[in-house]
């Protein structure tokens, strides 16, 4: 039988005796690699390093840590370079008045004893306007970094008119950190929201913080145990349970707590004071989310789970679209969607709305060289729509993107920019 989610819980729940990571590697001696990979893979390798490390030396052990150091190499030099990252960031905020916070891991880390025993594979950000994440975006962009082009940026609106969305910038070389800047509420899972942002002197609050682990491991339908480690950590610095579950109810995720909850009770040798916490956590009675799953069950399950939690938000948010929203679920989660050029007509960007994701594409090139528009509209400070002959473009300061609802991009619009001397890293 290959490791178990209990073998990974037993090497690294700080919560847990120390002698259960020593003797589950000593179980599962003849399948380090895998058990190894699953460490890793749940997020919890810098715990288990300092339990194993403090724990009696054994051979066992040492190969073990040298097979997890191995899958954790890059991601430990990327996670380096952090500190100076913010330091960039937090300049630039303050040069232009700009409120934010880290919040997920970049903030949860703050809570442990050592912060190199929380796993983090990104820097994620907090900021309150659409505005502000593309001038601290740009402040990046002089250290090499560029806008992803596998998770390009987008936005939302949420059934309350609020702009919301994601922009994501990296080093190709994956040098240095990835870094999130998250814009407004908090994006759950198709069409949810959850207005988080309670922060104090830069940094958020921990209840904020456990709804964001939770609105975290909603979108993958899964709680890894980097996130029982989390809510450890957290938990006795809570003061207002109400808070927490008035986010998750927001986002349509107290079902998902609860199963998450009976998930972590499932796990042995919990300690009394964590089972208090986690009663405290307890949202009333009602329908349980079953989140323990095979690998092989997991894409299944996160289809499903999505479309119905769409349904679920769109019945309270938008009762008279639910027809569409769960069509556009369906389509989002369940097939691949590679960006691509067709020869279609051109594209004209409607209204936002929560079920309908905007990305823009990054075109090389100043706005000043644009073809001169047909017409020019604000969409949300500071983002303005250029409607050409081809389609609408999308400009953010001098800045120029293609804004796509499904990957595809008009043909005609990729040449006339090109004719334009702006280039499109896209095939046409």
């Amino acid at each position: 039988m290959n490791p178990t989610w209990q073998d990974a819980a037993d090497i690294g729940l700080m919560m847990l005796p120390r002698e259960s990571a020593a003797a589950a590697v000593e179980r599962r001696a003849d399948q380090l690699a895998a058990l190894a990979a699953l460490v890793v893979t749940q997020k919890v390798a810098g715990s288990a390093r300092r339990r194993l490390q403090e724990g009696p030396p054994s051979a066992a052990g040492e190969k073990f840590l040298a097979l997890v150091d191995d899958e954790r190499e890059a991601a430990d030099r990327r996670m380096a370079t952090i500190p100076s990252v913010l330091d960039a960031v937090a300049a630039a905020a303050e040069s232009s008045g700009i409120e934010w916070s880290p919040m997920k891991g970049c903030s949860i880390r703050q809570s442990y004893q050592d912060p190199r025993m929380r796993d983090v594979g990104d820097v994620d950000l907090w900021v309150p306007s659409a505005e502000d994440a593309w001038t601290l975006s740009e402040t990046l962009l002089p250290m090499g970094y560029v806008y992803a082009p596998w998770e390009l940026p987008w936005f939302k609106k949420s059934a309350s008119g609020e702009l919301y969305g994601q922009v994501r910038v990296v080093r190709l070389e994956r040098d240095r950190a990835a870094v999130d800047f998250h814009i407004g509420s908090y994006s759950v899972r198709h069409c949810g929201t959850m207005p988080l942002g309670r922060h104090r002197k830069g940094r958020f609050l921990p209840e904020d913080d456990i709804a964001a682990v939770f609105g975290n491991a909603a979108g993958d339908c899964m709680l890894d145990l980097k996130s029982v480690n989390d809510l450890h950590v957290l938990l006795p610095l809570v003061t207002n349970v109400a808070r927490i579950h008035a986010l998750l109810d927001h986002g349509g995720l107290l079902p998902f707590l609860r199963g998450c909850l009976s998930r972590i009770r499932r796990l042995t040798g919990l300690p009394a004071g964590l089972l208090e916490s986690l009663d405290r956590l307890e949202p009333a009675p009602g329908p349980e989310e079953d989140v323990q799953v095979t690998a092989a069950e997991a894409d299944r399950l996160r289809i499903a789970q999505t479309v119905t939690h769409a349904a679920e938000i769109a019945l309270r948010d938008h009762p008279e679209q639910v027809r569409a929203i769960v069509a556009s679920a369906a389509d989002a989660y369940s097939y691949d969607h590679p960006l691509t050029v067709l020869p279609r007509p051109a594209y004209r960007l409607g209204p936002l709305v929560s079920w309908e994701c905007v990305r823009l594409v990054p075109v090389q090139g100043s706005a000043r060289h644009l073809p001169r528009p047909a017409t020019v509209a604000d969409v949300e400070h500071p983002i303005r729509l250029l409607s050409l002959d081809g389609g609408d473009l999308v400009t953010v300061g001098d800045r120029v993107f293609i804004p796509t609802v499904d990957f595809r991009v008009p043909e005609d619009l990729v040449v006339t920019l090109r004719e334009a001397g702006l280039s499109v890293d896209v095939d046409a």
